[in-house]
């Protein structure tokens, strides 16, 4: 008997681990050409692209690179909840150039027409009989209570209540996330699912009640939902005219209650109270980032 090797059992195990090399690279190959595949699809990015392309999102300022920096992971104060909902109303030109009036002395200047114009519109109650506290940060049912009065909800009539006003957002197929702080990401995704969704006893969602206002076209908004779901890349701004995206459309809200806290719910505009001057309309007044 010898200790020698078996040539062919050692030819047999290399053609064998050769066979086990060629599958494995194989399907690595398949995975690598799939994976643009699994990628595509909603994230938080891709609906602030989205929103962005209809003007209704601005961020908090461009990166080096040029894109917008949306600050998603940020959180949300009241200041930049008001500004948020009324510029994706379509409603930022008209806030801009009103004369609204509000029972709040604590509201700064940068802010305090959006306030007065929500205030007027009854999305906003405040904090307080003269209180909004504008530097307070939005809670998620905030934000709800902000997208179910733009859809019409009325919780001072019943059809919620503000503090629970996710539940009412939900059943209505809204995706609030209730787990921790509230981000500027999680506000984006709220208010997206809000577009999609009818307004209370119509039949058409809130997109298309602000297409028929004007605030974009039913291309844009065909556009930006393959945005959202990833399908093409972010060019230019798209919405219709007005400051920042489109300033025709109808809020469409109901009636607020009193309750203090049902008044916040967004994410845009400076915190510092940063403006931009630039690349205005004739029509445009100043922006506010958000």
């Amino acid at each position: 008997m010898t200790d020698a090797p078996d040539k062919n059992k050692i030819m047999k195990r290399g053609i064998a681990v050769k066979k086990l090399i060629s599958l494995i690279l194989t399907f690595a190959l398949a995975f690598s050409l799939s994976a643009p595949a699994f990628a595509a699809g909603s994230t938080q990015k891709t609906t602030a692209d989205a929103l962005h392309s209809l003007g209704l999102f601005l961020g908090v300022g461009d990166n080096a690179d040029g894109t917008p920096n949306y600050d998603l992971s940020g959180n949300l104060t009241r200041a930049q909840a008001v500004v948020l909902l009324v510029r994706m109303l379509g409603k930022e030109n008209a806030a801009l150039k009103g004369s609204y009036q509000h029972p709040f002395k604590d509201t700064l200047e940068w802010y305090d027409k959006y306030v007065g114009y929500a205030y007027a519109n009854k999305l906003t109650n405040g904090t307080g009989a003269d209180t909004y506290s504008g530097s307070a940060q939005t809670t998620a049912q905030m934000f709800a209570t902000f997208c179910l009065r733009s859809l019409g909800y009325d919780d001072a009539a019943g059809d919620f209540s503000w503090d629970k006003a996710s539940e009412k957002a939900k059943e209505l197929g809204i995706d609030v996330d209730l787990k921790g702080g509230f981000t500027r990401g999680e506000a984006v995704e709220t208010f997206w699912d809000a577009l999609n969704t009818k307004t209370k006893g119509s039949s058409r969602t809130l997109a298309e009640k602000l297409e028929a206002d004007g605030v974009f076209t039913k291309t844009a908004f065909e556009n930006a939902a393959k945005i959202e779901q990833g399908g093409v890349q972010q060019t230019t701004s798209g919405g219709a005219s007005g400051s920042s995206g489109g300033n025709s459309g109808s809020s469409g809200n109901g009636n607020s209650s009193g309750n203090a806290s049902g008044g916040s719910g967004g994410s845009e505009g400076s915190s510092g109270g940063t403006q931009a001057q630039s690349s205005l309309g004739a029509n445009e007044l100043p922006r506010v980032f958000d």
